[in-house]
């Protein structure tokens, strides 16, 4: 389990971490929050559905993607903890960081003092938190900003959300699915399974709007995000084929190009609001 601490001048002058080369930090995740930036993006690889977060009236709703069908077990990785799928959800790039507010509720770089890639001291091999003058160096402060544009569009994503919400176009969703033939139980084996606490659009519902509605909507780009949810079904298909299939054991591990997910080379992460 993930125990997130804010970065401290002091307390972490002298830390460093590995950049990561696998996703195996994300092997047991069966969904993750998905951002409106990325949506062209995830659409020929995810089913979408939203989460409730909140357990008071009015509910809130978050967007995510479907990693899994099964508890503890993200399809889209191999045993290697290579990503299965040409695209990778922001939400994982930024590990072993993340934003939590300061004392002054601020966002602020977090790190996960869990992950066996952060040491305190730094190894030599690692890449260094800050500078001596206690600024962050430009690596960590790539990240902040990676993180912080993560953070302004999972606002803009949650203000569309809560739209669609309040025009009461989020029903519960229950995904029917097959287990495979030789899974360990017989007789689970035989049974169709069910996964509730998932959200989906409701398609009559949007096809029935008035027109007021629906032009406030569309205006404001929620109904785009109610669309890409409903044609995101679609890769239910491949969700379920992925739980079925076999994981290959002969592919080697990959070697990731950090440059290209904080630099200059990966578009997707420049989000534009």
């Amino acid at each position: 389990m993930n125990r997130w601490q804010l970065l401290d001048t002091k307390a972490h002058s002298q830390a460093g971490w590995q950049k990561f080369t696998h996703y195996a930090f994300a092997s047991q995740d069966v969904y993750c929050p998905i951002l409106m930036a990325e949506l062209t993006q995830t659409l020929p690889y995810y089913s979408l559905a939203f989460l409730p977060v909140s357990s008071t009236e009015p509910v809130k709703f978050q967007l995510v993607a479907l990693l899994g069908l099964r508890p503890n077990r993200n399809v889209y990785l191999d045993k290697h903890g290579k990503w299965l799928a040409p695209y990778v959800p922001s939400y994982f790039r930024g590990y072993p960081f993340s934003l939590l507010p300061d004392e002054h509720g601020k966002a602020a770089l977090a790190v996960d003092i869990t992950s066996p890639l952060l040491h305190n001291p730094a190894q030599p091999e690692d890449t260094l938190l800050y500078q001596e003058s206690g600024e962050l160096t430009e690596a960590a402060g790539q990240i902040l900003n990676f993180l912080t544009q993560r953070l302004q569009n999972q606002q803009v994503t949650q203000v569309l959300t809560d739209a669609l919400q309040q025009a009461e176009l989020i029903q519960p969703w229950t995904i029917s699915w097959q287990p495979n033939s030789n899974d360990a139980d017989p007789e689970k084996a035989k049974k169709q399974q069910n996964l509730g606490g998932f959200y989906q659009i409701d398609e009559e519902r949007l096809r029935s709007l008035s027109p007021e509605t629906y032009q406030s909507l569309a205006k404001n780009s929620a109904l785009g995000l109610a669309y890409a949810q409903l044609f995101s079904q679609a890769r239910l298909q491949d969700l379920r084929y992925r739980e079925h299939k076999a994981l290959s054991d002969a592919q080697p591990t990959p070697s990731l190009d950090f440059d290209a997910l904080f630099g200059t080379k990966d578009d997707t992460l420049k989000f534009n609001f």
